[in-house]
């Protein structure tokens, strides 16, 4: 679940340059105020008015231009839980299909409701959003995901096909859930440490090649 997410105060221009590093995660895990996990909030970088054009095109450019001198530009995440029947499929035209029911709206509502608060605290009295749908399909997962069970996974927790005895996966298609966050440095850290345990190499003995082979397995893709 994502979600663009604006604070605007029209007496001051936001100047920042380096906006994409913002980053919170006060809520990204249960706690004695938060029942259940909700997400992450981050930098969107700083929003052009042609880039806000895409989702805005019915608005005038010299609108969308001067409004987005003045906003502060957040991208919302919560973990979108897995369900068996959101996959992705190649029908009989070889045409790629998505099939996805959200989840865990009520976790993404709360997030973008304590964001708005702490936003007009700090001085920002307008908020946009726009929720995102099946168009923001980056950091797609889950599609051979791991698992102790053969007939309800792909891969076991040490990354290993379960029908093959030569096949290791190591990208973001073994998750079995999406988390809230860029997925690229726990792919990286899936493939390291397939990498060192040995399983790749002739004796199962790790070397250091395979173990950097590994980590370039699969990009953040």
């Amino acid at each position: 679940m994502t979600t663009f997410f604006l604070a605007i105060d029209p007496r001051r221009k936001n100047e920042a340059v380096y906006q994409k590093t913002i980053g919170i995660n006060d809520w990204y895990e249960a706690g004695p105020t938060t029942r259940y996990p909700l997400g992450n909030v981050q930098g969107l970088g700083k929003l052009r008015g042609p880039m806000a054009k895409r989702g805005k095109p019915w608005v005038p450019m010299p609108i969308l231009e001067e409004v987005t001198k003045y906003t502060l530009d957040l991208f919302i995440q919560t973990e979108d839980l897995p369900l068996p029947e959101n996959r992705v499929t190649v029908n009989s035209r070889g045409q790629v299909e998505i099939e996805r029911r959200e989840t865990n709206l009520s976790a993404h509502r709360e997030l973008i409701k304590r964001m708005k608060k702490v936003v007009r605290r700090a001085g920002f009295p307008v908020v946009l959003t726009q929720s995102l749908g099946v168009e923001a399909t980056s950091h797609q997962c889950g599609t051979a995901r791991m698992g102790h069970d053969a007939a309800t996974s792909v891969v076991d927790e040490n990354l290993k096909a379960h029908d093959l005895d030569n096949l290791w996966i190591a990208d973001s298609s073994t998750f079995p859930s999406s988390a809230a966050v860029n997925p690229a440095i726990t792919v990286a850290a899936l493939s390291l440490r397939l990498g060192r345990s040995g399983q790749l190499t002739p004796g199962g003995q790790c070397s250091s090649a395979t173990a950097s082979s590994a980590a370039a397995i699969s990009p953040d893709h």
